[in-house]
């Protein structure tokens, strides 16, 4: 019930839009790993159990005029579906497009043939997500005024495109 209801919360919050004043830019790197951090922890800091065997990878360091706040949690909903519907193991790949980044996994993709249904609130695959990870995601993303497109990744897996994005490329460190 607690997640059902900082998920509502959440959905609600990251379907504000964002007003000048909230942007200021950030490492996309830096972001991630922060967000890859909280994946595997609950509210109280208790090990989750979910993120220590996954991998997170960087293909491309990028700078993005954002909230962080929100496109962490943009982040960490990303992360936990990859790893929930990707497994333990899973590899999470994030990095810059000429327009925006991608997170990507190994993990067994897209069921069906639409992969943007799971965009749809309530959509889940799985018996016991709740079907709002990714439509914050989606909120998020319109929130900033970004477009955000799910496709399998070269490896099979999911991936998720976020476009329209005022980015900075910046060297191969992280930033």
């Amino acid at each position: 019930m607690d997640e059902i209801i900082e998920d509502v919360l959440t959905l609600t919050w990251g379907g504000q839009d964002i007003g000048p004043e909230e942007l200021s830019t950030h490492g996309l790197a830096a972001m991630a790993e922060a967000s890859w951090d909280q994946v595997g922890t609950d509210q109280d800091g208790a090990d989750k159990g979910s993120a220590e065997a996954a991998t997170l990878q960087f293909g491309g360091a990028c700078r993005l005029r954002c909230s962080a706040e929100r496109v962490r949690r943009l982040l960490e909903n990303l992360f936990r579906n990859a790893i929930e519907h990707g497994g333990d193991t899973v590899t999470v790949r994030v990095g810059a497009l000429s327009d925006g980044f991608y997170v990507e996994d190994d993990g067994a993709g897209f069921s069906g043939d639409d992969p943007e249904a799971v965009f749809e609130a309530g959509y889940s695959s799985s018996d016991e997500g709740t079907g709002l990870g990714l439509s914050i995601v989606e909120s998020i993303a319109k929130a900033h005024g970004w477009s955000l497109s799910a496709t399998q990744s070269e490896a099979g897996g999911a991936r998720f495109e976020v476009t329209g994005v005022d980015v900075e490329a910046v060297g191969s460190a992280h930033s």
